[in-house]
């Protein structure tokens, strides 16, 4: 055998013989520390020799295998524990260096150590050897994977792979799902974490009844209540159900929602004065169920609105591309909600099967939430906060693209409507300047001679029609079109040009009537005198 081989199995022994000597040494002084407090408050001498059968079934515990110890039965998984091993494990195994040959080595000798604990305790275990190995080897196995994670060459191929095959629009969308369901997770497990900090807030009252009922000094409370931390996770993953709407049990003996908080001849435990009661007050029963819509909404418009590859940017009317790139951008948005949706359901169904266990064989057979209904009530509340977050950024992208749209076409009909009456006022102008030169050559000719200058009535009213006629037509043009002041003032001087014109032309054709009249006069005049023939042919008669 190679010597890096055998380096490898030799390692891997190693990490495993070390992360159960470390889990176990802490683990049994805190359980015989325990055991011996209470033995000297209760006056029980034998407790302190059942520290070390009692330390292998909590190991045996943490790992899902559970025990019954005289009239008292144990089967819900310490989460804190498991939590705190798997990290030991995962310590461990990367400083030893994560290989195949270590990790087969270790589970070998994991297995080993847990069926050898298995052995030697007194109590009685619910699993058998080979499910014992099972669930050990998880244990062990997960620890190495998350130990080999961040320098794994798989994965790294793997992703080297995925960026030479996998288009960039998959692989975003892809991450942001992961990123987002872990965003939700982690959220929910927060709130959960709060839900659990209140009901201890409102319930140590209770949790100090049971105390005294035990008849539990100062240091056997303190002791119990931290070895009951080893639950927390459960009872947060309890509180996520209490929040969606679902609530928990306690076999057929208690059942807690928001709504009722009913139990009867539960057993004298100091953790379970701490589960809460019916919310009588229906504006905070609603304040809490809209916790979680909330927190899902709020994610996902972080998640959309936050600078990124994927962020939603707002288009103006005319950019086509935009637009559709826009239209994409949502659709690949509202993917990644549903599959964040998905996954987010399917860790808290496995957080609840494993937060579930039992504390009896009639009664207490099931202590936790029910799995299904759970997850459909979490799934809906998640869909209607993800659902609302995606069709309020649509109403707002939809929204800011009309307004663009609408203030567009506004000033466009404003400048369309403002160049006719800048034409109609030129056009007035050069119609006024033509009439002008117009009546120009007419009032000479009115001056020179009273034949040509003279026009008759019928004329005169024809052509007052004709200018009236261009005049209304003028206005009428003129008020289909928006007009400024400018053109409004310009046409008003026009029409006062205009009229003093048509003003001088009467007088100019009237004086030159009056001159005409008073030549015929005078011309008259002339005719009636004698000539001088006749004037002579008298005289001559006379005389």
């Amino acid at each position: 055998m190679k010597p890096d081989r055998l380096s490898a199995i030799i390692k891997g022994a190693l990490a495993a013989l070390g992360a159960m000597a470390l889990y176990a040494i802490s683990l049994g002084c805190f359980i015989a520390l325990m055991l011996l407090v209470i033995s000297m408050e209760e006056g029980g001498e034998s407790l302190p020799s059942s520290a070390l059968p009692l330390t292998e079934a909590v190991i045996l515990l943490s790992q899902g295998t559970g025990f019954t110890a005289g009239t008292t039965v144990v089967a819900i998984m310490p989460l804190l524990l498991t939590l705190l091993l798997v990290a030991l494990v995962a310590q461990c195994a990367s400083r030893a260096g994560v290989t195949p040959l270590s990790w087969g080595s270790g589970a070998i000798v994991w297995i080993g150590l847990n069926l050898m604990g298995s052995g030697g305790t007194t109590v009685a275990l619910h699993d058998t050897p080979f499910a014992i190995a099972g669930k050990t080897a998880c244990v062990w196995t997960i620890g190495c994977l998350i130990a080999a994670m961040p320098a794994a060459k798989p994965l790294a191929r793997l992703r080297g792979w995925s960026r030479e095959r996998v288009p960039e629009a998959v692989r975003g969308t892809a991450l942001l799902t992961a990123v987002l369901a872990g965003a939700l997770a982690a959220a929910l497990f927060i709130a959960g974490f709060v839900a659990c900090v209140i009901w201890i807030v409102r319930g140590w009252h209770g949790m100090t009844t049971l105390f005294a009922y035990d008849g539990m000094e100062n240091g056997s409370r303190v002791l119990t209540t931290i070895a009951s931390c080893a639950w927390l996770p459960n009872l947060v993953a309890w509180a996520v159900s209490w929040l969606a709407g679902a609530g928990f049990h306690i076999g057929d003996l208690g059942s807690f929602t928001m709504w009722a908080g009913q139990s009867s001849s539960l057993p004298p435990l100091p953790v379970f004065g701490l589960l809460p009661e019916g919310v009588a007050d229906d504006r905070i029963r609603v304040a809490l169920q809209c916790v979680i819509p909330v927190i899902a909404g709020v994610l996902a418009l972080l998640a959309m609105l936050l600078p990124g590859p994927m962020k939603i940017r707002p288009v103006k009317p005319g950019d086509d591309d935009a637009a559709k790139r826009l239209i994409v951008m949502m659709l690949r948005h509202l993917i990644c909600l549903c599959m964040a949706a998905v996954l987010t359901v399917a860790v808290w169904c496995l957080c609840f099967l494993l937060a579930d266990g039992s504390l009896g064989v009639h009664r207490l057979a099931h202590v936790g939430v029910d799995i299904m209904p759970s997850a459909r009530s979490l799934a809906r509340f998640l869909a209607f906060g993800l659902a609302a977050a995606w069709l309020a950024v649509a109403v707002a992208v939809a929204a800011i693209y009309g307004i663009h749209w609408i203030v567009g076409h506004r000033a466009a009909v404003t400048h369309d409507g403002a160049l006719p009456p800048e034409r109609g006022h030129r056009t007035g102008k050069s119609r006024d300047d033509a009439d002008a030169a117009h009546r120009g050559p007419k009032g000479r000719r009115s001056a020179g001679s009273a034949s040509v200058g003279t026009k008759t009535d019928t004329e005169r009213d024809a052509g007052d029609g004709d200018t009236a006629a261009s005049t209304s037509t003028s206005g009428v043009r003129k008020a289909r079109s928006i007009r400024s002041e400018r053109s409004v003032r310009s046409e008003a001087d026009a029409r006062d040009d205009h009229e003093r014109g048509d003003r001088r032309a009467a007088r100019t054709i009237r004086s030159a009537r009056g001159a005409a009249s008073g030549r015929t006069d005078a011309g008259n005049d002339k005719l009636d005198q004698p000539t001088k023939e006749e004037t002579d042919d008298n005289n001559e008669s006379s005389d």
